[in-house]
């Protein structure tokens, strides 16, 4: 059989030649049977479901159409040899190719020819989150992208997290950073679709859980001086509406009001006695309630020297004494000194300290018809004060 085929294609040959004018004798050359092979790369990734157009540039043939595959490919099989154009279709919103159009062309020395087509990720997708509790924005929370590319931000003081420069496409978005123990949130995810140069927004509204303020801390109490002390203290709670302040004279009285302060206010002073020991709490309060327990605190003022007594009178009382009086204007005093001279230019000296309280002392064993001067001072622990104006007298002459 293989015999006889060849004979038969001898006896055919010159009919070919006859019917195909053909010199010579020779066989004219099969057809070409060239490929294109088309591939769409975006970034390095192949980009697939795009439409893919052949056309044969002289009109022979009809337009061909392929869909690129996962890889990005397509291709085009059993072409004649001449010059071919092959474009693109529309390609996704979310990428950019310049060219969509390239020719190409094939021959028996070129029977494959490879076409490829690259493009880029568009990043012009904007994303703004805002993060309210009862209308107020709150910074510092994290909101976290995740979708063509993956973010994280945080709110600003507006409480609002900004997102620019994004790849286009379907972003979920979630808020953590918060404490929940303060802040409630009905819904802390959902999603949306960037796909321009407009800001696609999404808000997240929460509410305040009610609790009470928490407790200040480093409550200090100093005496400035006799009359003044100073209270600081710090600040720990974010929704007091008042601070509550009260005294005490350690061991003596009961806690009474002081002051009712501002929010955040973290210092105060207190006028006070000389010589007393104080105890101080405070604690912050809100609609909820007041933090617990109190905080205390205790300073103790120091003493100060007395007042100088006033209205010293002397009086003879017979030709050897003298009776004083004076009018205390002191409370602190725990004696007062009196000093003696002998006339008016006399040395003061020293004759007696008397007890607290006292208003009076009587001179005896002294000359008579002689002019003697007097003063006195109150006197505590912290010093003494200044004396009295001399008060002058002379005793008695006897017969």
């Amino acid at each position: 059989m293989p015999h006889h085929r060849t004979h038969l294609a001898w006896l055919a040959l010159p009919l070919a030649c006859l019917a195909s004018a053909c010199d010579g004798g020779t066989e004219p050359d099969p057809p070409l049977d060239g490929s294109i092979e088309v591939n769409l790369q975006i970034e390095g990734d192949g980009l697939q479901g795009v439409q893919v157009r052949l056309d044969d540039t002289e009109g022979v043939a009809s337009s061909r159409f392929a869909i690129t595959d996962a890889m990005g490919a397509a291709s085009f099989d059993g072409l004649e040899e001449g010059l071919y154009e092959v474009s693109l279709g529309t390609v996704p919103d979310h990428v950019t190719v310049e060219d969509t159009q390239q020719q190409t062309t094939l021959n028996r020395q070129r029977p494959t020819a490879r076409v490829g087509f690259a493009g880029v990720r568009k990043r012009d997708a904007t994303v703004a989150v805002e993060v309210r509790v009862e209308g107020v924005g709150i910074p510092g929370l994290t909101v976290e992208l995740s979708g063509p590319e993956q973010r994280s931000a945080e709110t600003d003081q507006e409480g609002v997290a900004r997102f620019e420069g994004l790849l286009r496409g379907h972003y979920e978005v979630r808020l953590t950073g918060y404490d929940p123990e303060r802040l409630a949130f009905g819904e802390t995810t959902g999603g949306l679709d960037a796909n321009g140069n407009q800001a696609f927004g999404l808000e997240f509204a929460g509410t305040e859980v009610p609790r009470v303020p928490d407790i200040p801390s480093d409550f200090a109490a100093e005496a400035i001086d006799a009359f003044e002390v100073a209270l600081s203290w710090t600040d720990n709670a974010d929704n007091e509406e008042e601070v509550v302040l009260e005294r005490r004279i350690a061991g003596v009285s009961d806690w009474t009001a002081l002051a009712t302060l501002d929010p955040d206010q973290v210092a105060f002073d207190d006028t006070v006695q000389p010589a007393t020991d104080y105890e101080y709490r405070l604690r912050a309060c809100n609609e909820h309630g007041c933090s617990e327990p109190w905080v205390e605190a205790a300073a103790s003022t120091p003493q100060i020297p007395p007042a100088a007594p006033t209205d010293l009178v002397a009086a003879a009382t017979g030709a050897t004494s003298v009776g004083l009086t004076w009018t205390d204007a002191s409370n602190n005093e725990v004696r007062f000194d009196i000093e003696r001279r002998v006339g008016a230019g006399g040395t003061w000296v020293a004759v007696a300290a008397v007890g607290a309280g006292a208003v009076s002392w009587a001179d005896s064993g002294l000359a008579a018809g002689t002019e003697y001067g007097y003063r006195v001072r109150a006197c505590n622990d912290a010093g003494c004060s200044e004396f009295t104006d001399p008060a002058s007298v002379t005793t008695v002459v006897v017969p």
